[in-house]
């Protein structure tokens, strides 16, 4: 009898039709809803039990892997179906637990059958891995059929694939505590520290050359006090010099007591802020120039309203003593005009598209050097950032042997993490928090499968853990920087 209903179950199943009239596969969410920005993508917070209910019919996120349950019923050969969403790597572990006769199913979205088990009581167990990394995320569904009816208990848990050692997470409980794990990543020792405001990013991204010149990291507070972890990693550094870049509304005179009131900094802590972004940007292109000496004949503009293009060119910066000039997109601010004739530049390297820097501005900028400015841009963000990266490996100022990824709809983490990958000697590729972008997979791969190490900067809420086993299938990690 029961062999003949699981038959039974199996046929309606393959008709992709429920014993309760509804279509088989009947998700709310879209498909297409993974490649939504970070704002708007389907996300959890994590509730203190560490668990979601599941809703029958629907295809749930599950982003940061916690355990999903729901306790339900059906009636007699009634099956009740229940979606989660499974990112390239992951592995889907389903207990059913009760005490009728039910059949526990697993399917995926083709309606192509990945497992079946009866449960006449007590609790059984399906798994169910991803291992397609060029499909993207795809839902698994999840059946519990009641031969004669009656409640269940549905446990689903989700794990990540595992990573080589060498593809290391770093992340802190917040911006700052991250900005502190990046300076220990990639600094054992520095004489001179850089301070920015972690809550906004044109003054961070016009540092990360001055970080180069002066081989400091780059240290993220608040506008009103010095974090303890900041004021013990400029400790463990031992830094005797510390610039903040920005004004007193950025860094308050608060933290520049702070920080002068540490013995080791006592008379030398300076600050450098212009009356907008766009000055600040030049004032440090011109530190940079005095305190090297020389001409600076290669210089990067960006747009001053938007991070991205900037976060992608901050370890060009860093590595190659390159400033980065803030502008507005319609036009080239005077402050970059007059940047460029300061510091002697020769060259610009515009990134970012015509609707990040116009076309005006480009002609204004060619204009004051006499010869026309290089743009680096593609599509999006995600492939600009992999033209910087592969533009500047081919010019030797970057290696391969060094990868930093930060999700690309947020500044806060890839402001450090630029810095750290320029001292490393790397590129800074962006990604989303649940995907692999296409053109970084590209990169990754033409990177012929071989890099000593990556960081991944940000915790699981930015880039899923899933991201960084996509970013290990391209890899074998050979020796450390």
């Amino acid at each position: 009898m029961k062999r003949s209903l699981v038959r039974r179950l199996f046929v309606v199943v393959l008709a992709g039709v429920l014993m309760v009239g509804t279509p088989l596969f009947s998700a709310t969410a879209s498909a297409a809803e993974w490649e939504k920005p970070l704002t708007v993508a389907p996300s959890w917070a994590v509730p203190s039990s560490g668990q979601r209910t599941l809703a029958v019919g629907t295809a749930s996120y599950n982003g940061p892997l916690m355990n999903l349950t729901n306790t339900g019923s059906v009636g007699v050969e009634e099956i009740a179906w229940y979606g989660v969403w499974l990112f390239p790597g992951q592995r889907l572990e389903v207990r059913l637990s009760t005490a009728k006769d039910f059949v526990l199913l697993l399917a995926d979205e083709n309606e192509v059958f990945a497992g079946a088990d009866s449960v006449a009581s007590g609790t059984e167990s399906l798994s169910y891995s991803h291992d397609d990394y060029v499909t993207g995320p795809i839902v698994v569904w999840i059946g519990a059929g009641g031969f004669k009816g009656g409640s269940y208990t549905l446990r689903v848990s989700m794990t990540d694939a595992p990573v080589d050692p060498a593809l290391a997470r770093i992340a802190g409980t917040d911006r700052y505590a991250t900005a502190v794990k990046a300076s220990q990543d990639a600094f054992a020792a520095a004489d001179t520290v850089i301070i920015a405001t972690g809550a906004n990013f044109p003054d961070a991204l016009a540092a990360a050359g001055l970080c180069g010149v002066y081989d400091a990291p780059l240290l993220l507070v608040p506008a009103a006090s010095l974090p303890s972890a900041v004021s013990a990693e400029i400790n463990r550094l031992g830094a005797t010099k510390a610039i903040i870049i920005g004004g007193t509304g950025s860094v308050s005179s608060n933290v520049q007591k702070a920080l002068a009131a540490k013995p080791a900094l006592a008379g030398n802590v300076s600050r450098i802020a212009g009356v907008d972004r766009y000055h600040t940007a030049r004032l440090v292109a011109e530190a940079m120039h005095t305190e090297m000496g020389t001409p600076l004949t290669e210089a990067i503009v960006v747009c001053g309203t938007n991070y991205a293009d900037a976060l992608s060119a901050s370890p060009l910066a860093y590595a190659a003593n390159r400033p980065i000039l803030l502008t507005p997109t319609k036009s080239a601010h005077s402050a970059v005009l007059s940047a460029l004739a300061t510091i002697e530049a020769q060259n610009v390297t515009i990134i970012g598209g015509t609707t990040a820097v116009s076309v005006a501005a480009e002609q204004q900028i060619a204009s004051k050097l006499g010869t026309p400015p290089r743009r680096w841009a593609g599509a999006d963000r995600f492939e600009t950032a992999c033209m910087v990266a592969e533009n500047a490996v081919d010019a030797g100022d970057l290696s391969r042997d060094f990868i930093g990824y930060a999700c690309g709809y947020g500044f806060p983490d890839g402001l450090s993490g630029g810095v750290a990958s320029g001292r490393k000697g790397g590129a800074l590729l962006l990604t989303k928090s649940w995907l692999e972008p296409t053109p970084v997979a590209y990169y990754n791969t033409d990177s012929n499968g071989v890099t000593s190490s990556a960081r991944v900067f940000g915790g699981s809420g930015v880039v899923w853990g899933n991201v960084l086993g996509m970013i290990n299938s391209h890899f074998q990690f050979v020796g450390a920087p």
